[in-house]
């Protein structure tokens, strides 16, 4: 059985020198020019390297074209780009021009969607299903070597039959569904909603069943390349006169890439402790060597409680269990609770009792709500007034729904419940290691959030390590673009002057500043920031690290033909800037980390471990989450302050009497 995978396919060229024609660009600088120029010539592909356009024919044609131009000799390791290209153009035409396909570049991307027209669903009248591979070209050096090949990747696309109307009057409930006036798209949460409508659940689980595997996804790619070497590759001719042979691949560990397991961190409980009796999970070692901050939380913790008086008893069994999980396995030695019945479950009952003496004592306070509250909008949401009210107080909040009072906890729901809790009131359950470094170093997370208009919205989470132990520091909104380099310049200007002050760190000293980005860093934003703040601190030593954190790509990992997990912590790289970070053994999508090739600081293996063991930072659950801590959070809080900021009267500035709380998780 084959070992690691990667949905890496190489291309193999017979010859990979091209005497390619090219024109100035500066004859076809507006866009109306260059759209003109390929609409003029739709059998050939110019693709613009600096001040150049390049053009070759994509079905082979040695046509000349009556443009000025001039020729040059290109090869794959003096122009990867051009060579990539020229592949990826030459293959997609054989591709475009099949009508068994339906054939689609993806926007804003280089890849390329390659739908079949085999409805592989039976079964469920209304609805069908297709194969959907996308192809994605890519290069890659090693050492003095160039790779060109594409990443394939599978996966399902589900299409609805019928238009709206026709879904409407066979009694397919439409409203709140994605889509336009004709069509509803076929997303997750409608194909779910009709599947469940119309009846036909128990077949759409098998479905998904037989489908979502990683060992039906392993088989679908590789019968899909079988076929392409068969029916596609002989096809594509390329502008030198010279063929493709079929596309390859090599198993890992191979000549071109080599893996390994990067160990977890250890966690250090109360004064340092670490787990020498070997328990077997994270919640009994809390509860066996005590949290971190065990002796920085008050002996006696008051937490207020908001509930409608109908659910009254239910609750209080509830808060029963609560109360014995935070005493128990969190040391808390005494919690009291202040409990406020209100009449009913609208907003102004809950408005009611938001500034009792009693309850504004509380270290948090656990709001009640039902779940069909989650659809009402923020403004009227009881929830999120709450939430920004008590927030203006310094108090954080935790929801609690209804309907899991009524239906009980599991243990495991339960533990990371009340873990959740200790963190709101300020509480740390564990720390973990660091490497000893000769350089201070602030890691910088940048995550960003969608509203519903589309516009992302970005936040900032500080990292630091002052005591020997990775610590989660404050956290700051950054709102939009428009003032995303300004922000965090200011950030980092802020938090370098306090360790400068604090430690009383002479001139002498060396800073290394790494970022986590959500996005390719850029010169407008990233990168002149940190120019800029490095200026101010001449008298100091800086290297910085600029590194994208990414799931939106195409490659894959299997193992043992998509039979096996593929190891949790398994560090591929790809080549001296980009690696992958495997999370979640059940599944084949890795984290992709790429380093910016401006950066000053670039051991890329040093930077994925750290990444890696930012995940076991998180007071979310118990376990490591399944993306690194210096996205996530900077994600929730800004995702989190979007909302709050609809609420009448709420400021921003109030997060600032909270900034030492996990609020936002």
């Amino acid at each position: 059985m084959a070992g690691l995978f990667l949905n890496f396919f190489k291309v193999n060229l017979e010859n990979d020198e091209f005497d390619l024609s090219n024109i100035s660009y500066s004859d076809y600088e507006s866009k109306e020019d260059y759209f003109e120029l390929q609409d003029n010539y739709p059998d050939h592909q110019f693709y613009r390297v600096n001040s150049r356009i390049h053009y070759w024919s994509k079905n082979g044609s040695s046509k000349l074209l009556p443009l000025n131009s001039i020729k040059s000799r290109v090869n794959s390791k003096t122009e990867p780009k051009i060579i990539s290209k020229i592949v990826e153009s030459c293959l997609m035409n054989v591709l475009v021009n099949d009508e068994r396909l339906e054939v689609n570049r993806k926007s804003h991307s280089y890849s390329w969607d390659v739908l079949s027209s085999n409805n592989i669903l039976k079964g469920i009248k209304g609805l069908a299903a297709f194969n959907c591979y996308n192809i994605t070209p890519r290069f890659i050096r090693k050492n003095d070597n160039v790779i060109l090949g594409f990443t394939i990747s599978l996966r399902t696309k589900f299409k609805f039959l019928n238009d709206r109307k026709t879904l409407e009057a066979n009694g397919f409930d439409t409203v709140g569904l994605k889509g336009d006036e004709n069509e509803i798209y076929p997303n997750t949460p409608a194909v779910k909603r009709y599947v469940e409508a119309m009846g036909y659940s128990a077949v759409y689980e098998s479905f998904r069943k037989t489908h979502f595997n990683n060992q039906k996804n392993y088989e679908g790619i590789f019968k899909f390349v079988s076929w392409l070497n068969s029916n596609i590759i002989p096809k594509v001719k390329l502008p030198n006169g010279s063929s493709l042979k079929p596309i390859t691949f090599y198993n890992i560990p191979s000549t071109e890439f080599n893996h390994q397991i990067l160990r977890r961190p250890k966690r250090y409980f109360y004064s340092g402790q670490e787990d020498t009796k070997n328990l077997k999970y994270y919640n009994q070692k809390v509860k066996e060597y005590k949290p971190a901050s065990f002796d920085e939380i008050d002996s006696v913790v008051q937490i207020g409680v908001i509930c409608p008086k109908k659910h009254e008893g239910r609750t209080e069994t509830f808060l029963k269990t609560v109360k014995n999980r935070l005493e128990t396995e969190l040391h808390i030695k005494h919690i009291t609770f202040v409990t406020k019945f209100i009449e009913d479950e609208r907003l102004e009952s809950y408005a009611s009792v938001l500034y009792d003496e009693e309850l504004q004592k509380s270290k948090t306070v656990i709001v009640v709500v039902s779940e069909d509250q989650k659809i009402i909008p923020v403004k009227q949401s009881p929830y999120y007034y709450c939430k920004a009210k008590l927030i203006g107080m310094g108090i954080p909040t935790q929801l609690i729904r209804v309907e899991t009072v009524n239906t009980g906890v599991n243990s495991f729901a339960m533990t990371n419940l009340t873990l959740n809790i200790y963190a709101k009131i300020g509480g740390t359950a564990w720390t973990i290691e660091k490497e000893d470094k000769l350089k201070k170093e602030f890691i910088i997370g940048i995550g960003s959030t969608t509203l519903d208009d589309g516009n992302h919205v970005l936040g900032l989470a500080q990292i630091f390590d002052p005591d020997g132990r990775y610590l989660v520091g404050d956290c700051a909104p950054v709102s939009t673009f428009d003032n995303y380099k300004e922000n965090l310049k200011t950030f980092l200007k802020r938090i370098i002057k306090e360790e400068i002050e604090s430690a009383s760190i002479s001139g002498s000293e060396e800073f290394r500043l790494i970022f986590h980005i959500y996005k390719s860093p850029s010169s407008e934003y990233e990168l002149s920031a940190v120019k800029e703040v490095i200026e101010l601190f001449r008298e100091y030593s800086f290297t910085f690290a600029l590194i994208h954190l990414a799931y939106g790509h195409n490659y894959r990992l299997f193992y043992g033909q998509g039979t096996q997990k593929v190891s949790k912590g398994l560090y591929l790289p790809i080549d001296d800037y980009e690696a992958l970070l495997n999370f979640v053994p059940h599944s084949n999508l890795p984290l992709k980390i790429r380093l910016d090739g401006r950066s000053t600081f670039q051991d890329l293996q040093y930077l994925s471990q750290q990444v890696y063991w930012f995940s076991d930072l998180s007071h979310r659950s118990y376990m490591p989450a399944k993306r690194t801590v210096t996205l996530m959070y900077p994600s929730l809080m800004v995702a989190l302050t979007e909302k709050l900021k609809e609420i009448d009267g709420w400021d921003f500035d109030r997060l600032k009497h909270i900034n030492d709380k996990l609020w936002f998780i």
